[in-house]
């Protein structure tokens, strides 16, 4: 629904499926775990699209280095949200999947730390995807009123 212009601009991107089963939830275990293909029974560990989901490991590495080392259950703390550049306030789905079971999936929580749930519970959800390489920063800082813009 973008229209070939902007779509022309995204790129074909392998977005990884791989499951955590691991309970040191930290944004290094859970890059690692996105990318360990183990995802759950037939379900798939990877696929190639122009849009995906946020990482949960994009989420973790989004706040500063200190906070790397904390596990995500902890990232509802004042000093990593006012910090995260991520963070939303929202309930809302992330790609990583929770692979001891076949229908549950990591979010996080309106207060930014952690959750998983079924993937049929209700949550935002928040597009992502990359721009081709030939696609440049033109101005703007990200703001409402100043957005970035693309040339």
């Amino acid at each position: 629904y973008l229209g070939s212009s902007w779509s022309s601009m995204i790129d074909d991107t392998l977005w990884y499926l791989g499951g955590m089963t691991s309970s040191d939830y930290t944004a290094k275990n859970f890059y690692n775990g996105e990318r360990n293909n183990a995802g759950y029974g037939s379900n798939p560990t990877r696929y190639t699209a122009k849009i995906g989901l946020m990482y949960l490991s994009d989420y973790g590495y989004a706040v500063y280095p200190n906070a790397w080392a904390t596990d995500l259950w902890g990232y509802d703390l004042p000093v990593i949200t006012q910090n995260n550049w991520l963070y939303m306030g929202l309930y809302e789905w992330t790609i990583a999947t929770y692979s001891s079971h076949s229908y549950y999936v990591f979010g996080l929580k309106y207060s930014g730390n952690l959750d998983y749930n079924e993937a049929r519970v209700w949550r935002s959800v928040r597009p992502v995807f990359y721009l081709k390489s030939n696609i440049s920063y033109a101005s703007g800082n990200g703001t409402k009123s100043n957005p970035y813009r693309i040339s």
